[in-house]
């Protein structure tokens, strides 16, 4: 569905106590699990700021599908101009640029990247830009390298984390934040209980789902199987019959070159999509109010959602990291429907999966009711 401004009127009491939390310019570590809000709350709580005379801030996002979703939000709210957003890593990037350095050659984009980091650590303090509030989202994938370099830009932060969604193993835990006053959000109002039950058992803190779900109706979820041969077939059905006026459709994978296969062979058959061909940072410019589906790695994900949700190719030997972890963050990025496509490639951890509703595509009435 189009992009929905959220209003103070839709939240909940705790959600409200963030967002009207005083000092307006004041600290505060927001946790909580999936589609409780955490982001919405900080949208709200930066036009609180706004409005209150608090300026220079600045937001940091994880990846660039959530810069896009919120360049789409400050802009319909007015105030685009008037907050700083940028991806952690573009930020650190660029202010190495900006300091004068020559940027390392000859290493991969993660050691050039950790040099840049150890460079910018030290340096004076004073000669590093100051903020009058920093708001990080998807924190709990920063670097203590990074958080130790945004402490020395800000002493006031606004954090928002979900440690269960960590799909990296060297960053911050819940104890590098222990200064700061901790708000909870405990409801969650994106899905309902059936992706509560079929998450739970790759939660890695065990919390149970299920208890914080309000969402009234069903959140459908499917379990397609079909072959490698055939997978695109099927992909291309559920595509047609769920692209939907009204309805936003992501379809995950574990990497990139999967989904570039894909593109190219929904391009070939005229299927109308999304894919950030040169690379994630195109992701910015998608159009977060079209209905044309989004092909995204689980990783860019991380902080959104949409109507339907398509699990891709997950097989075994493509999930990198905590492979428990990057399924508990796919699975809950729908607010709508689910579906799992599965192969014999599919790795084990899905094929076992309980509670998915089993959709056969030797099934002619199984794929009729996509």
């Amino acid at each position: 569905m189009p992009v929905k401004l959220v209003t103070i009127n839709d939240l909940d009491d705790s959600q409200i106590g963030v967002v009207k939390m005083q000092p307006f310019d004041g600290s505060v570590f927001v946790s909580g699990p999936p589609g409780s809000g955490k982001t919405s709350v900080a949208i709200l709580r930066t036009r609180m700021l706004l409005d209150n005379g608090v300026s220079n801030v600045l937001f940091l996002l994880y990846n660039h599908s959530l810069y896009g979703y919120l360049k789409k939000i400050f802009s319909k709210m007015n105030i685009r101009q008037n907050v700083n957003i940028e991806t952690k890593d573009i930020f650190f990037w660029n202010l190495y640029g900006s300091l004068g350095y020559r940027f390392p050659k000859g290493f991969n984009y993660e050691d050039k990247y950790y040099q840049i980091l150890n460079s910018l650590n030290e340096i004076n303090e004073s000669d590093l830009p100051k903020y009058t509030l920093l708001i990080l989202d998807e924190s709990q994938d920063f670097s203590r390298m990074e958080l130790q370099l945004l402490r020395k830009m800000s002493n006031r932060m606004v954090v928002l984390a979900d440690f269960d969604q960590q799909v990296y193993g060297k960053t911050v835990d819940a104890s590098c934040f222990s200064d700061l006053p901790h708000r909870e959000l405990n409801t969650i109002y994106r899905f309902g209980k059936e992706i509560a039950r079929i998450a739970q058992p790759f939660s890695s803190s065990g919390i149970n789902l299920e208890r914080k779900v309000t969402k009234r109706g069903n959140t459908p979820a499917y379990k397609v199987v079909t072959t490698t041969l055939k997978e695109l077939d099927v992909m291309c059905q559920i595509i047609k019959n769920k692209t939907v006026a009204d309805g936003t459709m992501a379809i995950l994978a574990p990497k990139r070159d999967q989904l570039q296969d894909l593109s190219r062979k929904l391009s070939a058959k005229r299927i109308d999509h999304f894919f950030a061909e040169y690379n994630n940072r195109n992701l910015r410019d998608y159009d977060y109010d079209s209905k044309r589906p989004l092909l995204i790695t689980a990783l860019s994900a991380k902080g959104m959602e949409f109507d339907t949700v398509v699990l891709y190719q997950f097989n075994e030997y493509d999930v990198f990291g905590d492979i428990n972890k990057m399924i508990y963050l796919s699975l809950t990025r729908t607010c709508g429907e689910l579906y799992v496509i599965q192969t014999e490639k599919t790795c084990h951890s899905l094929k076992n999966l309980p509670g998915l509703k089993i959709m056969d595509e030797h099934n002619e009435s199984d794929i009729n009711d996509f």
